[in-house]
Parts: C-alpha cells; sequence; structure tokens
C-alpha cells in the first residue's frame, strides 16, 4: 500500500515555480508520439489492453496541439496519467544477457517538456513496467516481434490528418522498442521522428501520404523492408525492364540477366550493355531522387534494387544504351514481371570439376539429397559452395557433413518483451560431432544476390575450420522477418530477428565476411567468365599442391 500512495503522492505534485517555455505543436506531437508509445508498452494496466489505446491517442491529439508551454504540457500528461489508474511496485528481474545499443529513454531527460513531476512518473512507470501476457506484442517461434490486436482500419487508405499521424506513432514505436537493428540506422530514429511528422501532417493527396509511409519504412536501411501499395505502383509503374543491372566499380549500369529472351530480342537488347540513360535522366540521377525511397541495406544494395523500385513505367520509354563504346537511343517496351524468368537459371545441383574440386549449387540442392551428394563428392580435393542465388533450407544437414565438431556460428538479438527496448542475446551453434566429416577445403561463394537464409548458411559454414569465401559484398540482411500492418491495411515487414557473427560482429548492413573480393569486370563478364568461380577454383587447386 506504501508504495501506491507514493505513486500518488508524485503523480499529483504540482509544477510550481517551474519556469514556463513556450513548445511548438511539432514537439508537442513528437513527445506525444514518445509518451504514448511508452505507456502503451510499458504501463501494465494499458499493456493488459484495459484501454483502447488507438482511441487514446484520438481524444488527447487536439488538446496536445494546443498548449503553448511546457508546464502546461508537463501537467496534462501527468493528468493523463492519473487517469490510467494505479501501478503497484513490481520486482522486476533484470535480463541476464542485455543487448542494450537499442535502447533509448534519453528523451525522458528532456528538459523541453518534462518537469520534474513528469520524468519521477516515467521513471516509476519504467521500474515498475508491465511484466508478462502484453496485449499488443509477442514472441514468435524465433524470437521475432508479433504485433498483436491493433484495429485494422482497412477501408481508410487516406485517412484525415489524425490517423496519419496514429499510423506514423505506431510504426515509430514498433521500430523505437523491437527492431533489433536500431542502432545501426544512417539516421537516428529520433531524428526520422521529426522529419516524418511533416510529411505526414501535410500530405495533402492519397499518393502523397502512401509515399510518406514508403520513405518511412525505407529509414530502416533494412534489405527485408517491404511495403507497396497500388498507388506506389501506379506511380513508378507495374512494368520492368526485361533484364537485371549489375553496377561496376564506376557505378556503370551492366545489363547482366536476360528475363525474357524473346521480349530482350524484340527491343534490342543484349547482355553487357550498359543503360545510360532511362526517360532522358542519367541513372546515376534518378538514384539520388528516388533512393529515399529503395528499401535495402547498403548503397550497393539499393543499386541493386533500383531497377524494381525506380526503373519502372506504365508503357514504353526511351532509354540509351551505351554497346561496344557506342551510344544507341533505343525505344522499348517494359512488361508485368510474370513473363520473366528470375533465379540461376542453372539445373545443376552438384557436380565434379577439374582437379578433382567438388561444385555445390545450393539453390537446386533438396535437403533429401545432401546424403548422396557429399557420398558423391567425398573423395573430391576440395569443395566449392554456390550461395549467389537463394538456397533451400539445407543448412543443419550440410553442416552435419561438413563439420568435425558442434560450433558456434551466430548469435541472435530478439526482443525482450518484458523491458521494450531491450534484446536478448543467444548463441546458435551448428553441425555435429563427426569423425568421417569431409577433410577437403571448402570455399564459399557469394556476391549481392546472396541475402537472408544464403547470408545465414554463409555464416554456419564459415564457423568451420577449413573455410575460404570469396566474391562480392552481400546484401547485409539476415534474421527472422516480423510484419506491422499500417492503418489501411498495407502490411510491411522488417528484421525482427538480429543476427551477429559469435564475436559479436554484423552481418547485417555489412554483408557477411569475404577473404577475397573479387569486384565485377564487364570485360570478364563479356567474355562469358565468372571470375568468382575461376578465383574459387584457382585458390582450391594452388592449395592441393
Amino acid at each position: 500500500m506504501k508504495s501506491i500512495f507514493l505513486y500518488l503522492w508524485i503523480l499529483l505534485i504540482p509544477c510550481y515555480n517551474y519556469a514556463q517555455d513556450a513548445v511548438t505543436e511539432t514537439n508537442n506531437l513528437q513527445s506525444l508520439c514518445k509518451i504514448w508509445g511508452f505507456l502503451k508498452y510499458y504501463h501494465p494496466n494499458v499493456a493488459e489492453g484495459k484501454f483502447d489505446w488507438d482511441a487514446a491517442l484520438l481524444q488527447v491529439l487536439p488538446t496536445v496541439k494546443e498548449i503553448d508551454n511546457n508546464v502546461d504540457l508537463s501537467n496534462f500528461y501527468i493528468k493523463w496519467i492519473h487517469s490510467l489508474g494505479t501501478i503497484k511496485k513490481r520486482r522486476v528481474k533484470p535480463s541476464k544477457d542485455s543487448f542494450d545499443k537499442n535502447f533509448d529513454l534519453t528523451w525522458m531527460g528532456e528538459a523541453s517538456f518534462l518537469t520534474d513531476s513528469l520524468k519521477n512518473n516515467l521513471k516509476y512507470i519504467e521500474r515498475n513496467r508491465h511484466q508478462g501476457k502484453s496485449q499488443y506484442v509477442k514472441l514468435g517461434k524465433y524470437g521475432e516481434i508479433k504485433i498483436l490486436n491493433e484495429k485494422k482500419y482497412k477501408t481508410v487508405d487516406y485517412p484525415e490528418e489524425d490517423y496519419r499521424l496514429l499510423n506514423l506513432f505506431r510504426y515509430w514505436n514498433v521500430i523505437n522498442y523491437f527492431y533489433p537493428h536500431k542502432y545501426l540506422m544512417d539516421t537516428h530514429w529520433n531524428v526520422t521522428l521529426k522529419e516524418m511528422m511533416p510529411l505526414f501532417r501535410n500530405a495533402a493527396t492519397r499518393l502523397e501520404y502512401h509515399l510518406a509511409m514508403n520513405q518511412l519504412v525505407s529509414r530502416l536501411d533494412d534489405g527485408h523492408v517491404y511495403f507497396s501499395t497500388p498507388q506506389i505502383k501506379d506511380y513508378f509503374g507495374p512494368k520492368y525492364l526485361p533484364f537485371l543491372l549489375t553496377y561496376d566499380k564506376n557505378s556503370n549500369a551492366v545489363v547482366t540477366k536476360i528475363l525474357n529472351d524473346s521480349l530482350a530480342t524484340l527491343n534490342h537488347i543484349e547482355r553487357g550493355d550498359l543503360l545510360l540513360k532511362f526517360k532522358g535522366s542519367k541513372i546515376a540521377t534518378i538514384f539520388e531522387n528516388t533512393k529515399k525511397y529503395i528499401k535495402a541495406s547498403s548503397v550497393n544494395a539499393k543499386y541493386r534494387k533500383l531497377s524494381n523500385t525506380s526503373l519502372r513505367s506504365t508503357d514504353s520509354v526511351i532509354i540509351e544504351l551505351q554497346r561496344k563504346g557506342k551510344k544507341i537511343e533505343n525505344k522499348i517496351a517494359l512488361y508485368d514481371p510474370k513473363y520473366y524468368k528470375y533465379g540461376d537459371g542453372s539445373k545443376v545441383k552438384w557436380k565434379i570439376l577439374k582437379n578433382n574440386i567438388g561444385y555445390v549449387n545450393t539453390a537446386n540442392v533438396r535437403i533429401k539429397e545432401v546424403s548422396l551428394m557429399m557420398k558423391n563428392l567425398e573423395k573430391t580435393t576440395g569443395l566449392i559452395i554456390d550461395i549467389r542465388y537463394y538456397p533451400s533450407y539445407l543448412i543443419k544437414v550440410l553442416l552435419n557433413y561438413l563439420s568435425e565438431d558442434r560450433s558456434p556460428f551466430s548469435v541472435h538479438i530478439s526482443p525482450d518483451i518484458s523491458y521494450p527496448g531491450k534484446f536478448n542475446l543467444t548463441k546458435n551453434y551448428s553441425g555435429k560431432k563427426n569423425k568421417n566429416y569431409y577433410k577437403g577445403a571448402v570455399v564459399i561463394l557469394v556476391n549481392e544476390n546472396t541475402i537472408s537464409r544464403g547470408e545465414y548458411l554463409a555464416m554456419a559454414l564459415q564457423s568451420l575450420k577449413n573455410v575460404y569465401t570469396i566474391g562480392r559484398q552481400t546484401a547485409g540482411s539476415d534474421g527472422e522477418l516480423s510484419r506491422v500492418e499500417f492503418v489501411g491495411g498495407y502490411r510491411t515487414t522488417f528484421t525482427g530477428v538480429g543476427v551477429l557473427y559469435p564475436d559479436g560482429n554484423e552481418s547485417q548492413r555489412k554483408g557477411v565476411k569475404i577473404d577475397k573480393v573479387v569486384k565485377f569486370h564487364l570485360d570478364d563478364f563479356i567474355k562469358g567468365e565468372d571470375s568468382i568461380l575461376n578465383e574459387a577454383i584457382l585458390y582450391l587447386t594452388n592449395k592441393s599442391k
């Protein structure tokens, strides 16, 4: 009982003799976003679902917008907190392996709108925060966050301003407390809130609002982020180029993969062409103007996604190519991606190359085939494992044949539901004790197409003793996905579980570790040379001598 009376006493302390400073409507809304989200996940009565928390926000928004000084604002928040009921003092156990790089409640110390009384209230709630089952979040099977019981608003694709703010506040707080790689963003998440606020508030059309949501999710710098709406699709265009691009060391866009042979022939496109302009604009200019909408973990990955994001149209377009040093202006048609063939294109599962070197294409091998594959390759002098296209899920089985013993290969960063903003660390192991393991050297092939499961497989293989990695920077997006639904029913995703190397180094945004970097060279490509594979063969040949 004593703790409850103490809480009420702190709560009702008036803000006498506290200097009044002017506050702006924008600053008020930023503070409201942070306090509303904090109470949603920390206050026991709110986190247990005793209030319609969307409705609570919509109710206080008009008042908060009109308050013009920090003392009145602080007093308003204190009264709002008081209306939520008392909080009993709780015994909260600290996490054993807490990952704190994302934890940030420093805004509670900002004097711009928080009086001492309000700070004390918020700190009391933090110390006696909600424990147990939450109305709004839970952990999934792999430690990723799952969002629960949010109102859908599926018929509201261009809501009025207050609902647009609700949308921003919801998403900002999910990422603020549960995104494992928040600390790696280029732009601090608090700055993103400040910069996104006017975009959401002032969106004069449905399209502006949808582009604001797209720009918001792109700020995560995460290749696992997906977001699209019919408005965004129409804005960039529903049709795609009939080829894929790779960017060389000078950021030239090279046609490296034809997605439909007949359509490429019809449009006079050849592998090795340099794409210089699209609709009259240089590719570099298009990239600079639209990169804020591209959802990827690194600059290289953003370039790789440029075709699918910005080089689109509703109809035919004029492009400028360079072929064998000659510039060519060409009118080409774009098509629905249903007509395209993505992926490796090769049907090879495994084979033996010259010098008795084994080769495995992880995109085509299935779990049930691994035993036969390793029997066929067991007498090879070395093994090349190609992870340049998305692999099937064969990590555990493959490692059992290649490992001498069980060893750690990654550390997972999972949200701590009991202390939002903090994360738990879990070490993961691969392989098993096996005296008949494959004794030859192993080379892993990776490039810009290696993403997610491919990067996870690479990290697992790199835990082996005799492994060498060759290729180019990978996508830098690894870990289980989480999903969020925006107001209007539009879904987006993000990396819900972080993945580190056992030594604490990140693969997120950086890509996996590479021992030998092989840069893309146009001349090699035109000659049909697989420079990454050739480097691997040379390495294993020299090693076997």
